[in-house]
């Protein structure tokens, strides 16, 4: 029986986490990659759509189609952005599935979910019991947030499962995602139909050793490439770390160099307008009338005080002479009292010899 499957993508900003390798986003196209591939091989007529489940709104990448190469194309396409809105997805899926072209088949969803469910229990059981209406088998595959989201996907899970049509696989941290997928019962069946076809042909899609079927060995090799990848990308990212800091100290000196530069014109610009202010005050002050009569009797005030001292000190010098001469005066009256009385003991001297 065919099949018509929407394969759900989480494209939420949480898909960008690299605790699954090389990243969660990258992780869960490796796989449904993978999914699309097994699902083309298994039956040309089985139909596939890419949903985006995140972003301003919920998008449809890819429209049902068999085309291989334009679903896988069309991978690439898937931006990284917001956060997922599962009741949107799920109710856009039941439209797609419902007008597809060959009623015929199957319906079923693969539902990627690796960021925290924010519909509310309420809107996940009517989303479940209305896939089961129309009869949508839903795949859940949980990663990243397993613990969180586990209640939320139980729930969705028992709404929807209708006589074990739909299941869930948890993806731990540690583990990869494609490598869980071939335990599952999503490629299960898918995987043992390759291998009873492989048996039936005589062994001729078997290799020499250890009996894997070309599916299997297929599988083996995506693997060991998305690993190989993944270590790249880490070297690759890496090395444009490294290179981004680099980039980003030389862009600080460059910054510093041109935020000293910009303060020393600045400063050169301040002095400059300082310089002409001071200029421009002097010049506004020497203009100035009254600064200039101001100045002018303030010279001519100076002047006089200095005249004035000098004859000051003019007319103290004339009375220090006068009091010097008044005390020679003294002196020389002194000298000729003391003359005067000399010559009067003298001549009584005298008188005195001649009396006798």
């Amino acid at each position: 029986m065919t099949e018509a499957t929407i394969i759900c993508i989480d494209n939420s900003d949480w898909t960008r986490n690299g605790d699954y390798l090389p990243n969660r986003f990258q992780a869960q196209i490796a796989a449904a990659n993978i999914i699309i591939e097994n699902r083309c091989e298994t039956n040309p007529e089985n139909t596939m759509g890419i949903m985006a489940m995140a972003g301003k709104r919920v998008e449809m990448i890819a429209t049902l189609t068999n085309d291989e190469s334009r679903l896988l194309g069309s991978m690439s396409n898937v931006p990284i952005n917001g956060e997922c809105d599962i009741y949107s997805a799920l109710s856009i899926s039941i439209l797609c599935l419902k007008h597809r072209a060959n009623t015929n088949q199957k319906q079923r969803v693969i539902l990627f979910i690796g960021s925290p469910i924010r519909s509310s229990m309420e809107s996940l059981v009517n989303i479940g019991k209305k896939l089961k209406k129309y009869n949508v088998a839903v795949d859940i595959i949980s990663f990243g947030q397993v613990e969180e989201n586990r209640e939320a996907l139980n729930t969705l899970l028992k709404e929807v499962n209708n006589n074990n049509n739909s299941s869930i696989l948890e993806v731990p941290l540690g583990n990869f995602i494609m490598e869980s997928l071939f335990t599952s019962p999503i490629m299960g069946n898918n995987m043992g139909a390759e291998a009873n076809q492989g048996n039936n042909a005589g062994g001729a899609n078997q290799q020499n050793m250890g009996g894997e079927s070309t599916f299997e060995r297929d599988m083996n090799l995506a693997m060991q490439m998305s690993l190989q990848e993944a270590n790249e990308g880490k070297n690759i990212n890496a090395e444009a770390e490294n290179k981004k800091t680099n980039m980003e100290l030389e862009e600080d000196q460059e910054l510093e160099k041109a935020r000293l530069l910009s303060i020393q014109e600045n400063n050169k610009i301040i002095q400059k307008q300082n310089e002409e202010k001071a200029k421009k005050a002097a010049n506004d002050i020497l203009e100035s009338k009254d600064f200039l009569s101001d100045l002018l009797k303030e010279v001519n005030e100076g002047e006089n005080k200095k005249e004035e001292k000098k004859e000051e000190k003019k007319e103290e010098k004339k009375e220090e002479k006068k009091e010097e001469q008044k005390e020679e005066k003294k002196e020389e009256k002194k000298e000729e009292q003391k003359k005067d009385d000399n010559k009067k003991d003298e001549k009584g001297d005298d008188k005195m010899d001649l009396n006798q």
